[in-house]
């Protein structure tokens, strides 16, 4: 109610000051003559109380919304005089006038996030350089190595597959068994896979179940070379299988992005980049993800010297969101 009554008085007073303002602007008007001072003051008053009354009329609004809706206002009733107030008038009224739909939007109402303290161990940053910085330094108390390297199995191999091969020649008996025994489960772990897929694979019935195991096989024969578990003689073992699979899997379902991307990753691994250029566009045909795909695109450019195509094929990635390294890359190559 007082809220009713203040907006009325600031109506009023609007009017009020209008008038004084604009009446003796008239033409054949009868009264004492006004100065200039006085008009723009009473235009002035008149716009500010006009503001006023216009954001009282909001109250279900937030107070950001109400102080726009006043700079609005007095800027229109203070340049336009009569004019700003009825033009005005009419935007707070046409929603009352004319309502729109009533139906709102299908929504859930969600509760708001919270911290769960229990997961916040989880979290770690950096960890990998904190490691290393633990395990080179040979000063440092040995439960402390040995505890570092129990962490690092933790870490994916394909980031410390070098650092644990490095440790094979440490002086510590444990921090050895460890750098052998981590990478060697690991790849104990996808051979057991290996086998017990191809088993499925040969009694697969369809060419579905055919192709699609086949692709696992690929799959899980590159994990080999990934995470740096296989060596000299053993890589080429599986550099063979995944483009075996690979190529098995492609003759049943010739759609697999997948597979097109391996045999790109194998080509350039084996140095052919003309060929392997020509299995990674076959992915990006197929729609395989550009930021794993265009980077090796790169690679196979540059493999071919043919700089001046970098930066055009990578180009797409600057604005994403990537690994530090490959930012660096993009970077240097698209400024």
């Amino acid at each position: 109610m007082i809220r009713l009554l203040i907006t009325l008085l600031l109506a009023a007073l609007a009017v009020f000051a209008q008038f004084e303002a604009a009446a003796p602007l008239l033409p054949g008007w009868r009264g004492t003559s006004v100065s200039w001072p006085v008009l723009l003051g009473w235009q002035a008053l008149a716009a500010f109380a006009a503001a006023l009354c216009f954001a009282c009329c909001m109250p279900g609004k937030s107070r950001r919304y109400r102080r726009e809706v006043f700079v609005h206002a007095f800027c229109l009733s203070l340049f336009l005089p009569v004019a700003g107030q009825i033009l005005f008038l009419c935007m707070v009224l046409a929603p009352a006038i004319f309502p729109g739909d009533g139906r709102g939007a299908e929504s859930q109402a969600l509760e708001a996030p919270r911290f769960i303290p229990s997961l916040a161990s989880h979290v770690s940053y950096g960890t990998g350089a904190r490691l290393r910085v633990r395990l080179n330094n040979r000063s440092a108390l040995d439960d402390d190595r040995v505890g570092a390297m129990v962490a690092m199995r933790s870490l994916p191999l394909n980031v410390t597959g070098g650092m644990l091969h490095d440790l094979l020649s440490d002086p510590l008996e444990e921090i050895r068994l460890l750098a052998y025994g981590i990478p060697n489960a690991a790849e104990n772990l996808i051979m057991q896979r290996i086998l017990a897929v191809s088993r499925r694979r040969d009694m697969a019935a369809t060419d579905g179940e055919k192709s699609l195991l086949s692709s696992e096989l690929a799959e899980l024969h590159w994990e080999l070379i990934h995470q740096n578990l296989a060596q000299g003689e053993l890589r080429r073992h599986a550099l063979e299988r995944v483009e075996r699979y690979a190529r098995s899997a492609l003759a049943l379902d010739e759609n697999n992005a997948a597979m097109w991307y391996l045999l790109g990753r194998c080509a350039l691994l084996d140095g052919r980049p003309q060929q392997a250029e020509v299995f990674l566009e076959h992915a990006q045909v197929r729609r395989f993800p550009a930021q794993r795909l265009l980077p090796w695109l790169a690679e196979a450019a540059f493999m071919q010297r043919e700089y001046s195509r970098i930066g055009p094929i990578i180009e797409p990635l600057r604005d994403g969101i990537l690994p530090p390294a490959l930012q660096a890359s993009v970077r240097y190559w698209t400024t």
